[in-house]
């Protein structure tokens, strides 16, 4: 085997380890800063939210579209949110993105965008 074809199986053998090591750190890296689907298990928080949304647009009637339901961060900072259809101005259904912070099981806020 020549010089050239070792420095190739070299060159290819360290870079795969590189990429399987990269694969396996990103695995078991904590999920805290990715947004994941679902309320995962934050039901209460989620529960929390829709309360307070429901205050906040004065109880409008409101369908939530649970496909939709993300979640981000962990007890003590945690950002979810989804998908709610309102009745719009103009009588037609409108869809709007919603997001609650919450701190230890309180939530703090509700945005809807």
């Amino acid at each position: 085997m020549t010089l050239r074809k070792r420095l190739t199986f070299a060159f290819l053998g360290t870079g795969t380890m590189v990429i399987a090591l990269v694969l396996v750190i990103w695995a078991v890296w904590p999920s805290s800063g990715r947004v994941q689907a679902g309320p995962g298990p934050f039901a209460e928080e989620l529960l929390l939210c829709r309360e307070l949304l429901d205050q906040e647009i004065q109880h409008i009637d409101q369908v939530y579209l649970e496909a939709t339901v993300w979640h981000r961060g962990d007890t003590a900072e945690l950002r979810i949110g989804g998908k709610v259809q309102l009745q719009g101005d103009n009588g037609r259904p409108a869809i709007h993105s919603y997001e609650c912070l919450s701190r230890n099981v309180r939530v703090i806020r509700v945005d809807i965008i």
